[in-house]
């Protein structure tokens, strides 16, 4: 485990007590299930009272991680999966992206941009606009990256 969060789980298990509504997809990595994708979120999002500025911080945060996943854990794009999770309940929402490629995870770019305060990207930008987030990273069978955000009312 790379990053795991403290309070992550006990969001999820509050989610379900609270009888979330819970979606999971699984589809092929390309670019047109990455917007198909986001998209969708982001319209459940809005379903779930989350509010304009909100929906925008979902749509980037679904689309980056969803990227990453593409990109860094894809072994054949276009023939290799990705699962999505998604937890919802009013004003809140969990998301759990998985790649199937459980490529060695290297945490030091991420720390590196943490320490130098550049590059708004990746999982900085995970950490910035979320509420929390994971990754859970399996070498040779899966990586996961998990968030929840709350709606902020706006």
């Amino acid at each position: 485990e790379i990053y795991v969060s403290d309070s992550l789980p006990a969001f999820r298990k509050n989610l379900l007590k609270e009888k979330a509504e819970v979606y999971r997809y699984r589809f092929t990595n390309n670019y047109r299930n990455i917007g198909l994708h986001r998209d969708l979120v982001a319209r459940l999002a809005e379903a779930f009272e989350f509010g304009e500025k909100d929906v925008y911080y979902i749509k980037l945060l679904v689309d980056e991680i969803l990227m990453n996943a593409f990109l860094h854990g894809a072994l054949e794009p276009g023939k290799d999966c990705t699962e999505l999770d998604i937890l919802l309940a009013h004003g809140k929402l969990l998301i759990t992206v998985k790649d199937f490629a459980g490529r060695e995870f290297d945490d030091y770019p991420f720390h590196f941009r943490q320490e130098k305060k550049h590059e708004k990207g990746g999982l900085s930008l995970i950490e910035e606009l979320s509420d929390d987030w994971q990754v859970t990273n399996k070498p040779g069978k899966t990586t996961e990256v998990s968030f929840f955000k709350t709606a902020s009312g706006n």
